[in-house]
């Protein structure tokens, strides 16, 4: 590990722990975690209630409206219509839950950007701080230009280190979007949605896991550093 501190403690920019924003993220994340788990848990429980039955829904909003105002053939098909409208409620609150998460996931996502020019300021960052939030907005680009700049955080100071979580989390996120436009393309999408929320869980679990990493490196790296001043400062005293 290098360090190269360009602005000491009290001279130009100032290194900003992201450990606040890494806090409420986790509150957050590990919530979405758990709504994942349970939707994955109820889409497992009405593919075994009766297959047949599930196979012939179509998505839960399309289901839940076409089926009000008719006969239901049987209770069980009431009762799976209605589970199928909870699941379409719950994942519309969960979509508010990920904006939310989203947004704090972008302020820590900044910071250690930021960080991480200021602590390493030798390290190459192939894009900027700006380019570094802007690159989750623009279509196409947000496939593989935060990963480019996760990239370069994540080796900032350390050239060396092997890659294997940050390409796992990436990896894993394409993942779980790809099959939730599957979900959304494909009529009887059950199966589907649940391999979604089984692949949301892992990326969920995965983000936390790359966030505190993160997290705990640069607090690292930013003692190293304020030590070292520290020293010669009082060497340069003596």
């Amino acid at each position: 590990m290098t360090t190269g501190y360009a602005h000491w403690p009290g001279y130009g920019p100032r290194f900003a722990p992201p450990t606040g924003l890494a806090s409420t993220l986790s509150v957050l994340g590990a919530v979405c975690i758990g709504a994942h788990a349970l939707l994955a848990a109820l889409a497992v429980a009405l593919l075994r209630v009766d297959a047949p039955a599930t196979a012939a829904l179509t998505p839960p909003a399309v289901s839940g409206f076409a089926a009000m105002g008719r006969p239901m053939a049987s209770p069980l098909v009431a009762a799976l219509l209605l589970t199928s409208l909870l699941l379409l409620l719950a994942a519309l609150a969960l979509v508010l839950l990920h904006v939310v998460a989203g947004v704090v996931f972008l302020f820590w996502f900044a910071r250690v950007r930021r960080n991480a020019g200021i602590l390493h300021p030798a390290a190459p960052h192939r894009h900027s701080p700006g380019a570094a939030i802007g690159g989750w907005f623009v279509p196409v680009l947000n496939l593989w230009l935060p990963k480019r700049v996760t990239d370069d955080i994540w080796r900032a100071g350390r050239p060396t280190v092997s890659r294997r979580l940050v390409d796992a989390w990436w990896a894993v996120s394409l993942g779980t979007l790809a099959s939730g436009v599957t979900t959304l393309a494909v009529p009887h999408h059950l199966p589907w949605f649940l391999v979604t929320e089984v692949l949301a869980v892992g990326a969920g679990v995965l983000t936390l896991v790359l966030v505190w990493r993160l997290t705990f490196r640069q607090n690292a790296d930013h003692a190293a550093a304020t030590t070292t001043f520290a020293y010669q400062n009082a060497s340069v005293g003596m």
